[in-house]
């Protein structure tokens, strides 16, 4: 019995009860969670070194400075996304671009051929009315450039229509009836089959 009184001195015995003799209940004070230090940082689980506070901040400054590594990696992967997405648009851009000027580059392309050694103009629109009114033929079954510049002798324009239409004047009103792509006057000359003779609405316009 001396010794548990000298625990209850040092704080250590809470209650002491002697029930009867031989028959001692004893209640300790202490913490009830008594954390453990040394292990919560550990990368190896063979690594059971005690984790002293260097340590830890070692282990710490490790890591930050792999997040700050990381975060520079991730900085550099969002740049490259943008400048990827800025190059599909400006490549979007350039193809659609292209599409235009090849489309304008064939129609100049006959244009400036035809032009240059038998006056062609262009393809243009001839519905809801005549383009070139002042003189026309109809049906001519052997027609070709010649043949209707013969036609329209004395004229500014001709048009070849639909193989065998020769049309004359000396105006063109654009605005009404407008230029229309090459590939809508596709309709061969009924004698020169070489050449188009406009189509369905269609003239194939010439300087006389």
């Amino acid at each position: 019995m001396q010794f548990l009184r000298l625990f209850g001195l040092f704080g250590l015995v809470d209650r002491l009860v002697v029930a009867e003799q031989n028959h001692i209940t004893l209640t300790v004070n202490g913490a009830k969670d008594v954390p453990v230090r040394g292990f919560l940082l550990s990368e190896n689980k063979s690594d059971v070194a005690p984790m002293t506070d260097a340590r830890i901040m070692t282990k710490l400054a490790s890591i930050e400075k792999k997040i700050n590594l990381l975060d520079a990696v991730m900085t550099k992967v969002d740049r490259l996304k943008e400048i990827t997405n800025s190059s599909i648009h400006r490549l979007t851009a350039i193809e659609n671009g292209l599409k235009y000027l090849k489309k304008d580059v064939k129609d100049i392309h006959f244009s400036n051929v035809h032009r240059e050694t038998t006056g062609y103009i262009g393809c243009y629109k001839d519905c809801g009315g005549r383009m070139l009114n002042a003189k026309s033929n109809l049906y001519v079954n052997d027609l070709s450039l010649a043949k209707c510049k013969s036609i329209c002798k004395g004229f500014k324009y001709l048009g070849l229509q639909y193989t065998k239409a020769c049309f004359c004047g000396n105006t063109m009103d654009t605005v009404k009836f407008p230029r229309v792509p090459e590939s809508e006057c596709n309709m061969p000359c009924s004698k020169e089959k070489s050449r188009m003779c406009g189509g369905g609405c269609r003239n194939s316009i010439y300087y006389v």
